[in-house]
C-alpha cells in the first residue's frame, strides 16, 4: 500500500512540473493567414510593434551598424529564398508607426503566410508586389486567440484581414477528448470491478456532463488566453475538481460499494485522463 501511495505521489509531482519544464516542448501561439489566391509576383511578410518578440529581432535588435555583410546575414535569417532586390525592397520600407521587420518574407504562390512560434501580439500585414515595385500595408490587426487565424481576399482594394477561425476543426478535437476520456474512465470502472448496468451508466453520464462542461471551458480559455503556463495550471486545477465532484457523486450513487474503493477509482481515473490529457495536449 505504501509504495502504491508513493507511486501516486511521484505521478501527482510528474503531473504538476512536466507543464513547466516542458512548456517550451507544448503547444505554441499561431497566426495563419490565408489569401484567396497566388502570385508569384507577391511576397509578404508581417510587422511587429516589438523591435524584440521571442527569437524575432528587428536588424537595429541584431546588429550594431548598417553594411553589407549585416544585411545579408539578416536576409539568411528571414529571406533566404528571397532574392536581393526583393528583400532590399523591405529592408528599405519605412513603416510609419514604426512597425518593424523581424518575421520570415515568402512568396504568396503559397496563398498562406503562418507564424507558428511567438506571433506578434500587434501586426501589420505587408505586401510587395514586385513587378510593379509597390507595397500595400494593412491597418494594426492583434492575434485574438492562442491560435488566430485570419483570411485576405487580395481582390479588394484595400489590404483587410476578417476572422478567420477554424471553429470544425477546434469542435472535432472537442468531441474526440471527450469520446476518449469517457472510455478510458470507463475502461478503469471494469478494472476496479464496477461492471453492472448501473455502474456503467452512472460513471457514463457523470462524466460527460464533467467532460463537456470542463473541455468547453478550457477551449474558451485557450481562444482567449496566450499564456499556455496558465493554461496548463488551470487545466490541472479544473482536473481537480472535477475528481472532487464525481467522487461525491459516486459516493452517493454507489452506497453498495467501499466509499475508499469508490473514491480511488475516482482518483485514478481522473489522475490517467488528467495525463493523457497533458500528453497528448504537448504532442499536438
Amino acid at each position: 500500500m505504501k509504495k502504491f501511495l508513493l507511486f501516486l505521489s511521484f505521478l501527482i509531482i510528474a503531473l504538476i512540473i512536466t507543464p513547466l519544464v516542458s512548456a517550451d516542448f507544448g503547444p505554441k501561439r499561431t497566426l495563419e493567414i490565408e489569401f484567396n489566391e497566388s502570385d508569384q509576383n507577391l511576397y509578404v511578410t508581417v510587422l511587429s510593434k516589438d523591435s524584440l518578440y521571442g527569437p524575432h529581432l528587428s536588424f537595429s535588435e541584431l546588429y550594431d551598424e548598417v553594411n553589407e555583410e549585416n544585411i545579408a546575414d539578416f536576409k539568411e535569417r528571414i529571406a533566404s529564398n528571397i532574392s536581393d532586390e526583393v528583400f532590399m525592397a523591405f529592408f528599405n520600407y519605412q513603416d510609419s508607426d514604426n512597425y518593424y521587420l523581424s518575421y520570415a518574407i515568402i512568396n504568396l504562390e503559397s496563398a498562406q503566410y503562418n507564424i507558428l512560434y511567438y506571433p506578434p501580439t500587434d501586426f501589420k500585414l505587408l505586401i510587395y508586389d514586385s513587378l510593379n515595385n509597390k507595397f500595400i500595408i494593412s491597418e494594426i490587426y492583434e492575434t485574438y486567440a492562442f491560435n488566430s487565424y485570419y483570411f485576405v481576399d487580395l481582390n479588394k482594394t484595400t489590404l483587410e484581414l476578417t476572422n478567420n477561425y477554424d471553429y470544425l476543426t477546434e469542435i472535432i478535437s472537442l468531441i474526440v477528448r471527450i469520446v476518449v476520456t469517457v472510455l478510458v474512465e470507463i475502461g478503469i470502472a471494469l478494472l476496479f470491478k464496477f461492471n453492472t448496468k448501473k455502474d456503467i451508466l452512472i460513471i457514463l453520464f457523470t462524466n460527460i456532463v464533467t467532460q463537456v462542461v470542463l473541455n468547453l471551458g478550457l477551449n474558451i480559455v485557450a481562444y482567449y488566453n496566450s499564456f499556455f503556463i496558465f493554461e496548463a495550471m488551470l487545466f490541472i486545477l479544473a482536473e481537480f475538481l472535477v475528481f472532487v465532484l464525481e467522487a461525491i457523486i459516486y459516493c452517493f450513487s454507489m452506497k453498495d460499494k467501499n466509499t475508499l474503493r469508490v473514491i480511488a477509482y475516482s482518483f485514478i481515473a481522473n489522475l490517467s485522463t488528467c495525463i493523457l490529457g497533458i500528453a497528448i495536449y504537448l504532442l499536438i
